[in-house]
């Protein structure tokens, strides 16, 4: 083989690897891309999901924080309503005088008062000065002395023992004693109420 034909067949071989090389480089060129492409996909996949997921959270949150401030709003509503229906009460106990069974009313609440205090001393009976006479009328104890300096719908304050022993039968205080009880009542049938008409 002569040197020329030696000199072709290295520059034909050469180039054939040069090819091969070539084609080589272009495959692991193009796995390499397809890899970085497939990395990069699940990258954002995995941003994305990231991303869905705490969106998902903020929402959760937001509603949840939403929920809440409107069950605050409903509570303070029920809450002014109820209050409502009481003053609408104490509207009424105010004009209890006016009530034709009035005097009955007040001697009950002036027997019972009288009836929690001790009978061993002087008695001081605290009424409204519109009740004074009324008060004056019935059976009081022969200890007891009747003074009118309560401001008051109605009722009575006795005191006995120099003040140790008090006894509120007033129609004010019987309203707060009743409210407490009955205010969780009267806020479930307004919130019944409520919830009919808001349906």
């Amino acid at each position: 083989m002569t040197d020329r034909a030696l000199a072709e067949a290295i520059m034909r071989r050469a180039e054939a690897e040069r090819a091969q090389i070539l084609a080589e480089a272009a495959a692991e060129a193009a796995a390499l891309r397809a890899r970085a492409q497939a990395d990069a996909e699940a990258v954002r996949a995995a941003a994305a999901a990231a991303g869905r997921t705490r969106g998902r959270r903020e929402a959760a949150r937001l509603l949840s924080r939403a929920r809440m401030d409107l069950l605050a709003e409903e509570t303070r509503l029920l809450d002014a309503a109820v209050q409502r229906v009481f003053a609408g009460a104490a509207d009424a106990l105010a004009a209890a005088r006016q009530r034709p069974d009035y005097p009955a009313v007040f001697r009950r609440l002036l027997d019972e008062a009288l009836a929690q205090a001790p009978r061993d001393g002087p008695i001081v009976v605290h009424v409204d000065p519109q009740d004074a006479a009324l008060a004056a009328a019935g059976e009081l104890p022969q200890a007891a002395r009747v003074v009118p300096d309560l401001r008051s719908a109605g009722g009575a304050i006795v005191e006995a023992w120099a003040g140790m022993c008090v006894v509120d039968n007033t129609l004010e205080t019987r309203l707060q004693a009743q409210a407490r009880r009955l205010r969780p009542m009267v806020g479930r049938l307004l919130e019944a109420g409520w919830s009919a008409t808001t349906t």
